[in-house]
């Protein structure tokens, strides 16, 4: 049992885990680590053909990018190295393998160029208890690759989470032009939990709540031991966001998924679920 003291000390953290203010909509500049990669892959367009450890330093820090390094997959059926029509490359590489065949091609057989234009950059938002948070820096990216004198422009949208490591987590390209709000949508049927949370990112901001809504929840059926899967959806229920009318009883469905989320959470969602639990269970506390 949690002394009165305990209860006031939680339902300060409470109102200091939602602070009021939030992360606009857009952001003017891309995250320092987008444009690391692709300034980094522009300069390595440009060197002389002596400056190999120039080279090679470009190439470490195109890998160091991405999350997870040199583990990192890089789906290369939706990438500019597979829809530039460059043979020997498989389904899926490491960022490691992504970043030394960049090198082979632009710097050491200087069969590939690339012209890169940064368009914008929006912060995507997902649900959460008070406002909106801010999840996802997208940025796009347009480029025009000319391999073998085969020219293609492609668009892209760079992944970089706001909270955590503030690495690369996802490229997506399409070889169609990317219009105003428009977001380029994953191939596969089964994702990860991080696409599942993007994808669902990407649909909130555009305010496709039952969009949202049936992404969160996929997320909890393929994903079943992901805390915030289960976060995200308790809180789409209890703000009935893309879900009006499908439960008898929201208020009691979300408290569920949120028990579930406490118990599988860890670190910050573990502690914003037990908040709200505490909240939710003591309305008239303050």
């Amino acid at each position: 049992m949690k002394s009165r003291t305990e209860y006031l000390v939680i339902a300060i953290l409470l109102l200091l885990l939602y602070p009021t203010a939030v992360i606009s909509a857009k952001q003017k500049d891309a995250p320092d680590v987008t444009l690391r990669f692709v300034n980094s892959i522009d300069e390595m367009s440009h060197l002389i053909p002596d400056n190999v450890n120039r080279a090679s330093e470009l190439q470490q820090q195109i890998q160091a990018c991405f999350m997870a390094a040199e583990m990192s997959g890089i789906n290369i059926t939706n990438s500019d190295l597979y829809l530039a029509s460059i043979p020997g490359i498989r389904q899926n590489i490491t960022s490691q393998r992504y970043s030394n065949q960049l090198k082979q091609l632009i710097f050491t057989d200087r069969s590939l160029k690339m012209n890169q234009q940064t368009l914008e950059t929006i912060v995507l938002n997902t649900v959460d208890f008070d406002n909106d948070e801010p999840y996802l820096y997208n940025t796009i990216i347009k480029k025009t690759l000319c391999y073998n004198n085969k020219s293609i422009t492609i668009w892209q949208e760079i992944h970089v989470p706001v909270k955590g490591t503030q690495l690369i987590s996802e490229i997506l390209t399409s070889s169609k032009e990317l219009k105003k709000n428009e977001f380029i949508h994953y191939e596969r049927d089964v994702l990860t939990v991080n696409q599942y949370l993007s994808q669902a990112a990407q649909f909130y901001s555009k305010k496709q709540y039952a969009n949202a809504y049936k992404t969160y929840t996929e997320l909890t059926e393929k994903h079943a031991d992901n805390a915030e899967g289960w976060y995200r959806l308790s809180l789409m229920i209890y703000k009935q966001r893309g879900c009006k009318g499908n439960y008898t009883n929201p208020r009691a469905t979300a408290r569920e998924y949120m028990q579930r989320a406490y118990e599988l959470g860890n670190g910050d969602i573990k502690t914003k679920a037990e908040n709200i639990l505490f909240y939710w269970d003591h309305p008239n506390y303050m």
